[in-house]
């Protein structure tokens, strides 16, 4: 019986120090692969693109490209066990090399401007990034959008902004942090702050109205300054403003030129009570015509039913009905003398 020849596989092991090791494997004469075909058959290491899942770091190497060379066998000459700079591929401790910046520029590194440049150590030149100043630089730039930078506040304060109170700083972002100032509260926030002087905010009228601060009406709203605008509630008027308004009879020192004597009172110092009407009790004191208490020293010869006790007799009538008048005199038209005959 004749047995099959055998296949005798012969591989190779080539290093050197700047590659380091590399594998050769001869494929026999009478193999089954087929080398170019692009599909890694027996015999083979890799076939084209095919690599069987090898890589550099498998192949015994730190890092680096694995390839496949014509004779169907790994090519390491792209593996490396150190990072060579100057090869113009990033390894990974370098941050570029030569002009393989990896798409990085000044701008996505965080600078406002400049040319991104690698050194001949394959690390970053930021000589030119550097002039153009980034957010976090300590150094305030307007012009890129930076309201602060770091304790560089531009001389502004929370007081200066406009809140009550509070300590500025600045974001991560180059912005101002308000956080501490808001907490302090100011004009506009619609939270009335008494302390600092606010009777409103915004339209937080802390429950007021017109009305209810003793105007007849009008609409009450707060002012810019966080104080209340009465103008609408001045505008409809209040006892106590010194114009008499169609409620009031008088306003303050207002008597709308009445006295005591205009409404018929023999004297007294008429005046205005604190609910705007009038306060006639000086007046009454005087006494007017009307009031039931004879004056004669006012010329009054009866008073509503005081008759002075006087009758038609005493007056020279022989009967009849003695009355007032109105003018406190008296009316006679009820006596007479029919009762003498």
């Amino acid at each position: 019986m004749k047995h099959a020849p055998a296949i005798v596989l012969v591989s190779l092991l080539l290093c050197s120090q700047s590659t380091g090791c590399r594998l050769v494997m001869d494929i026999p004469e009478g193999s089954d692969a087929t080398c170019g075909n692009g599909a890694r058959e027996t015999g083979e290491q890799c076939d084209g693109e095919d690599l069987g899942g090898a890589t550099c770091a498998t192949a015994g190497f730190l890092a680096g490209v694995l390839s496949c060379d014509a004779g169907c066998t790994w090519n390491t000459d792209l593996c490396f066990n150190a990072e060579p700079c100057g090869d113009g591929l990033i390894g990974l401790s370098e941050d570029c090399d030569g002009t393989n910046l990896d798409g990085q520029t000044c701008l996505s590194l965080g600078w406002h401007g400049g040319t991104l440049a690698c050194t001949g150590d394959c690390a970053w030149n930021l000589a030119s990034c550097e002039l153009a100043g980034r957010c976090g630089d300590g150094i305030l730039q307007e012009a890129h959008g930076e309201t602060c930078d770091g304790a560089d506040l531009s001389g502004q304060t929370c007081q200066g902004l406009g809140f009550h109170g509070g300590a500025l700083a600045c974001t991560t972002g180059c912005t101002l942090d308000l956080t501490s100032c808001e907490a302090a509260g100011r004009c506009g926030d619609d939270v009335i702050q008494a302390t600092h002087g606010e009777t409103c905010d915004g339209m937080n009228l802390g429950g007021q109205t017109c009305t209810g601060m003793g105007y007849y009406g009008g609409t009450l709203a707060c002012a810019a300054g966080c104080t209340l605008n009465l103008a609408s509630c001045v505008a409809a008027g209040r006892c106590g403003d010194g114009t008499i308004q169609l409620e009031e009879s008088c306003d303050g020192a207002n008597l709308d030129g009445q006295t005591c004597s205009s409404l018929g009172y023999y004297g007294g110092t008429l005046a205005c009570a604190t609910d705007c009407t009038l306060l006639l009790a000086p007046c009454v004191a005087a006494g007017r015509c009307g009031d039931g208490v004879l004056q004669s020293a006012n010329g009054e010869q009866c008073d509503g039913a005081n008759l002075d006790g006087q009758t038609c007799n005493d007056l020279g009538y022989c009967g009849g009905t003695l009355a007032c008048k109105a003018t406190c005199t008296f009316l006679t038209t009820g006596c007479s003398n029919d009762m003498c005959k």
